[in-house]
């Protein structure tokens, strides 16, 4: 039998050589879209980064002013000053000894107020204001007073006990109240220097205008106490420092009957009358405010809320 020539078919050069090189290109195009895919949230992470930061670090820009010649600048954003961080001394419920008294200068200017406007068309009006709340253990019973006597009042509330109880917050709002700040963490503002009490009032603000819904346009200083640098700072935010012509006292605890004749002993036509509803037991200040009410209306005097225009609050020269 003859067996014919087997015949082999010898690869082309080069086949195998072209398979692996593009097996090889094949395999960087995956790797190169991997990386791509890797790469662009950190892309758009670190973009959306410098934006804050340029926009952090842009200049104010002034605002004229309609207060004399002082001018006015957009303050700049700062962060919470946390609990760990504080370094001043915390200010007493208010009325100590210790509390430095400003210069005339400063106690004259425009953005401090002791009392509200005398007007005769305007009658005998007070104002009441509630400070370092708010607290859940006394805050709703003012609140439930306060309703049921139909009366406007100012609330001044610490930034912790804001953070701490912001349904308070918007409960007091949404009763028709005025909600203003009272710093973070209630240090006497005249012992800080300027940046600590920016990021005092900053903070605390921004928490009280989201939570109830409007701007805050009034600052109460712990124990009274400010000076030139804080009015400045507070001017440039067009913020009003409110002090008070009455204190009730009642963070001493003197009883109710003592609150009362302090009160009546003290009152005047335009006074701003000091009371608590928070920073310590305010039970005296609760059981009080229905007797105070009806002894504000059977001397003519008629409750008011406080001005929050910038030229509307008066001031006192003797304070």
């Amino acid at each position: 039998m003859v067996v014919g020539p087997v015949l082999y078919r010898a690869p082309r050069p080069g086949r195998h050589r072209r398979r692996r090189t593009a097996t090889l290109v094949l395999l960087l195009v995956l790797l190169a879209a991997a990386a791509m895919v890797a790469v662009r949230p950190w892309t758009a992470l670190h973009h959306s980064a410098a934006i804050r930061t340029a926009a952090s670090t842009r200049p104010a820009r002034s605002r004229p002013t309609a207060r004399g010649s002082l001018p006015v600048t957009a303050p700049a954003v700062v962060s919470c000053p946390p609990a760990a961080s504080i370094r001043g001394r915390p200010g007493r419920p208010v009325g100590g000894a210790g509390r430095r008294t400003p210069p005339a200068a400063v106690r004259h200017s425009p953005w401090v107020s002791y009392h509200l406007p005398v007007a005769r068309e305007a009658g005998k009006t007070v104002a009441l204001t509630f400070d370092d709340g708010p607290d859940p253990r006394y805050t709703p019973r003012v609140l439930a007073v306060l309703a049921r006597a139909r009366t406007p009042a100012a609330f001044f509330m610490v930034g912790r006990q804001a953070a701490a109880h912001p349904q308070l917050v918007r409960r007091v709002a949404q009763a028709g109240q005025q909600v203003d700040g009272h710093t973070w963490n209630h240090l006497v503002l005249d012992r800080l220097p300027p940046a600590q009490v920016a990021a005092e009032v900053d903070c605390t603000n921004r928490l009280l205008a989201r939570l109830a819904g409007r701007p805050v346009r009034l600052l109460r200083p712990p124990d009274g106490a400010y000076d030139k640098t804080v009015v400045n700072l507070l001017a440039t935010r067009r913020l009003q420092l409110i002090l008070w012509t009455v204190d009730s006292r009642d963070w001493a605890h003197p009883g109710v009957r003592r609150i009362l004749a302090t009160v009546a002993r003290e009152l005047r036509p335009g006074a701003i009358i000091l009371l608590h509803d928070g920073g310590g037991d305010r039970s005296q200040t609760v059981a009080a405010l229905p007797a105070l009410l009806r002894q504000l209306h059977a001397r003519g005097y008629r409750a008011v809320a406080l001005p929050t225009s910038a030229a509307a609050p008066a001031k006192r020269s003797g304070q």
